[in-house]
């Protein structure tokens, strides 16, 4: 489930996503039923989600945010938060949609791949470790 996703800031942000295509939704609806518990960084300017779970006996630090390469390509950038303070080196992945309505089977990926705390045996196979422009802070 979503967390929080009646307080307003996360309304917003929600739904000022939804209409940026239906892979939104799709991810959306797979974290609300899964049994988990998801938050949404309303003070990013992206879609940034993060899991409650825990992972080896501490909070998973994965993290997935979504941004537009361009218009019409969406980037789903997965990351681990620096246990170094002010540290911005990154454990990543990512893959830029070549459409804005992937599989059902993709979303689960990216899902499990999150909740798994970016676990490399759980890694989606079509995601890479380096893109050709910068991921926004």
């Amino acid at each position: 489930m979503i967390l929080e996703k009646e307080r307003k800031e996360v309304m917003e942000k929600l739904e000022e996503w939804r209409k940026k295509g239906s892979f939104i939704e799709k991810l959306l609806n797979e974290m609300e039923n899964s049994g988990e518990e998801f938050w949404i960084d309303t003070k990013k300017r992206d879609l940034e989600i993060g899991v409650k779970n825990i992972i080896k006996g501490k909070p998973n630090r994965g993290r997935i945010k979504i941004f537009f390469h361009s218009e019409n390509k969406p980037v789903i950038f997965f990351y681990k938060v620096s246990t170094v303070p002010h540290s911005i080196d990154r454990f990543s992945y990512g893959v830029v949609l070549p459409s804005l309505n992937p599989e059902e089977r993709e979303v689960k990926e990216w899902i499990n791949f999150l909740l798994s705390g970016l676990s490399p045996d759980k890694r989606p196979l079509n995601l890479k470790r380096s893109f050709p422009f910068d991921i926004p802070e």
